[in-house]
């Protein structure tokens, strides 16, 4: 399977990228010196109330557990699933049964050695925690030790796509000791509960303010290789100082002074004033993308098809888009897009031309429809402007035709209760960190985070691509047949995709972005 992966810098327009593969980093030609720095500094934005890697889907959570722990499968920079804990894998005809062949040798950070009991713990904890998992896997079954080396699990349907799955970043399949998970069972795990293989160690935690992570002296990779989040993790560094830094100004002006060595989620505004100084640089990569969520539960407005069209031929996804991310100084930070993947993705598909904004087909179905007026209970939150800005838009765009747009403004906890209700909400914005297949995507299933999607004939298909023989032929089936199906049937809205603003300072070198900042191989220079 040949892929170009998805992390895109984007100059000047949207239409006019690039694509680091590993980018060089570092300050516009300024020099340092050849000593390595012991300790490096990164300014994060947010920090959840948890760091375990089953428990949550935070962005947050999947970057430190991207640092601590590793997985049997990773994502290459081609987007495919390699192995990285286990040496291989069998599959039988159907992608029922499993065995996956555990690697020999590798350390937990507690000086424990890994075994298939671990293996087997950990993704039955994993299972009973990732929502994902569960409506992607679908089964009652367990992952079994069948021997030191050896781990199975028997399928309860078809799941070609299990490696991808197990790969992915979102509420993560990472791999720890059992002893750990007889402690913890399915409650949160503690910081010093939070042990991986991995080449950095969580150290401490001082909440609110920094992460301290460790070299482990005892890591050792099975491969040179280095690619996408897979391969070769071993850092140059003896220490990473992870710091929460929430305000945006803070972060920019850190980086700037030589405070931080790395600062995630640069501000557009802020992208050409640090890109035009000596000292760093900002690089811009693809990092999730943007919906229309519609609630399509039994008995509400838009589980009618008809209901759905209005919505789609009444919005203007690029006006939306730019309320959402708005271009500055020329930087456009997102790209418009009704495909479900992003364009490098061996699983995007041109679905251009298929529904676009046509006011007078809104009215007339929404006359068809006899709508008398009830209130459309759209809900968003200020916690994030993009969606708030995106909210507003679309009200403006739905009271344009005739609709009565009800908006309800919730803190961000509250928003996830209100949407996980299906009785107290219609539509939302809402954007999603990237999934890299189409099993792990939230909006194709019936899930409280999708808007409810419960179709028999998209079930059918899904459990169809499942039961093919190869990727190749899965991604063929999903551009053919899936995706024009989801969007002629609109499941949801896609609007487009959004870019990650990483500021790096003139003393990184080698530094890589792949789903979230890698720091293996990186190398940071004394000033």
């Amino acid at each position: 399977m040949k892929r170009l992966f998805k992390k895109l810098a984007a100059v000047g327009t949207a239409l006019t990228m690039i694509l680091p593969m590993a980018a060089c980093g570092g300050g516009n030609g300024a020099t340092h010196s050849d000593t390595l720095k012991k300790t490096i500094n990164v300014a994060y934005d947010a920090q959840p109330n948890t760091y375990d890697p089953h428990a949550s889907g935070a962005t947050a959570v999947a970057q430190i557990a991207t640092w601590v722990f590793e997985k049997l499968f990773e994502l290459d920079e081609k987007g495919e699933p390699k192995c990285q804990l286990c040496e291989s894998y069998d599959v039988n005809s159907d992608n029922t049964e499993w065995t996956f062949h555990i690697r020999t040798g590798v350390k937990f950070h507690n000086g424990e050695t890994m075994d298939a009991d671990d293996v087997a713990a950990s993704m039955n904890r994993w299972y009973s925690k990732s929502t994902i998992a569960q409506k992607a896997i679908q089964t009652d079954s367990k992952f079994e030790a069948t021997d030191s080396s050896t781990v199975k699990i028997k399928l309860d349907s078809s799941c070609l796509l299990l490696p991808y799955i197990i790969a992915n970043d979102v509420q993560q399949a990472s791999i720890m000791p059992k002893s750990i998970i007889d402690i913890a069972g399915n409650n949160n795990l503690s910081v010093d509960q939070l042990i991986g293989t991995s080449s950095l160690k969580f150290t401490e935690w001082a909440v609110d303010s920094y992460i301290r992570l460790d070299k482990f002296e005892d890591y050792v990779p099975f491969t040179e290789e280095y690619s996408g989040d897979w391969g070769n993790k071993s850092v140059n560094f003896d220490t990473a100082m992870v710091y929460i830094v929430s305000d945006s100004t803070t972060r920019a002006n850190g980086l700037e002074t030589g405070e931080y060595d790395i600062a995630f989620n640069i501000q557009n505004a802020d992208v050409s004033r640090l890109d035009s100084l000596e000292n760093v640089s900002v690089e811009n990569y693809g990092q999730g993308d943007m919906t229309i969520t519609m609630n399509k539960s039994s008995g509400a407005l838009f589980n009618d098809f008809k209901w759905r069209q209005v919505i789609g031929y009444a919005v203007d996804i690029a006006q939306m888009m730019e309320a959402s991310y708005p271009t500055i100084d020329g930087y456009c930070p997102y790209i418009v897009d009704g495909s479900y993947f992003e364009e490098n993705s061996p699983w995007h598909t041109d679905v251009s031309g298929t529904v676009s904004q046509n006011i007078s087909k809104a009215k007339q179905l929404l006359n068809e429809l006899d709508y008398k007026g009830t209130p459309i209970r759209m809900v968003t939150t200020e916690t994030y402007p993009n969606l708030y800005n995106a909210a507003l838009v679309m009200k403006q765009q739905l009271e344009a035709i005739g609709l009565n747009v009800d908006l309800q403004v919730y803190e961000w906890g509250t928003l996830l209760t209100k949407i996980a209700d299906p009785t107290a909400f219609d539509l939302y914005p809402m954007s999603y960190p990237y999934d890299d297949n189409p099993a792990s995507k939230n909006y194709i299933r019936k899930t409280n985070t999708s808007g409810y999607t419960n179709d028999s004939v998209l079930d059918q298909y899904i459990l169809n691509m499942n039961s093919l023989s190869s990727y190749d032929e899965a991604q063929k089936y999903w551009q053919d047949i899936i995706q024009p199906y989801c969007v002629e049937t609109m499941q949801i809205i896609h609007m487009g995709d959004y870019m990650i603003n990483v500021g790096l300072s003139n003393n990184v070198e080698n530094f890589r972005f792949y789903n979230n900042i890698q720091l293996g191989g990186v190398k940071v220079y004394e000033e």
